[in-house]
């Protein structure tokens, strides 16, 4: 993926990237690379289509000189819409290439389709005092499986363990974490995204990595998301007002408890979640409410 963000560096800027030096390009990539699989949701509707199937065609063709095979220049939609890299998709004549940057386009318009969201913490949800062996963990993840397949749920990972997480492969090293995403996928769980990582200040103090942030943020760059849920056990700075941005979408569960089997995400939930995945995303609504109120104050 990382190619195609240069040509969209190239053209947000005006700058060739291939003129670079090396630390100014490292530079430029990296500037570019981590919002690189929501490149086309950033450009589409503000660019011209067929400007659009063009940056997809200089992609796909690779670099001027043909070094760069377009067999490894492929961006393709998953079946959660997420887009992917490196993925083999044909040749590279013209015809071929136009037709992959319309599939792309095309691909694009249905995951613009609405989807309803559940942010999914991982400690106090899936693992809790007393269910933190692997048996338990799958269990849980069962539970959640049912839970999103009869709501139809996508999962974005709002959990701080996210850091060891490649936000756009998945992959990790971690063991855990390993078993973890591989249950998800055995179960069929789908996992479409992690939210940012944001560092918040409150009351001149520096958090790293608070969540509702991060919800609040992600809800900003996926407007698609029509309805959405937070399955955590904590983790929000109390009292900051941004937590009560997302308050009322929150299904707090348990991390310890006397009676193991309330721990964590539990069938009961069920009803909490259909009643509170009925509340519109109205995060941006929210936002000017509370910098109205912000103003007010102030004056």
């Amino acid at each position: 993926m990382g190619f195609f963000s240069n040509y969209i560096y190239e053209y947000k800027t005006g700058i060739n990237f291939y003129n670079l030096g090396w630390a100014d390009g490292y530079a430029a990539y990296e500037e570019s690379e981590h919002d690189a699989k929501e490149i086309i949701k950033q450009l589409y509707g503000c660019v011209d289509e067929l400007e659009l199937i063009g940056l997809v065609k200089s992609y796909l063709s690779g670099f001027e000189d043909g070094r760069w095979l377009s067999v490894n220049a492929g961006e393709i939609h998953d079946d959660n819409g997420m887009l992917y890299g490196c993925v083999y998709i044909g040749g590279s004549d013209d015809a071929s290439v136009e037709s992959q940057a319309l599939f792309l386009l095309d691909k694009y318009k249905e995951s613009l389709k609405a989807i309803d969201v559940a942010y999914l913490d991982y400690d106090g949800v899936i693992k809790t005092e007393h269910k933190n062996d692997k048996s338990a963990i799958e269990e849980q993840v069962r539970i959640l499986s049912f839970i999103c397949k009869a709501l139809n749920l996508k999962v974005v990972l709002s959990t701080n363990r996210k850091k060891v997480i490649n936000p756009i492969t998945f992959a990790t090293e971690d063991e855990e974490m390993k078993f973890f995403l591989d249950c998800m996928k055995n179960y069929g769980v789908s996992l479409i995204g992690i939210t940012p990582v944001v560092e918040a200040t409150y009351k001149g103090e520096k958090y790293d990595s608070w969540k509702d942030y991060e919800i609040i943020k992600h809800l900003e760059e996926n407007p698609n998301i029509k309805h959405y849920c937070v399955l955590d056990d904590g983790g929000f700075i109390e009292g900051d007002a941004n937590l009560d941005l997302v308050r009322n979408h929150l299904v707090k569960t348990l991390y310890s408890s006397k009676v193991a089997s309330v721990e964590g995400l539990t069938y009961e939930h069920i009803q909490l979640i259909e009643d509170i995945m009925k509340l519109p995303n109205d995060i941006d609504v929210k936002k000017e409410e509370l910098e109205k109120m912000k103003i007010r104050r102030a004056s």
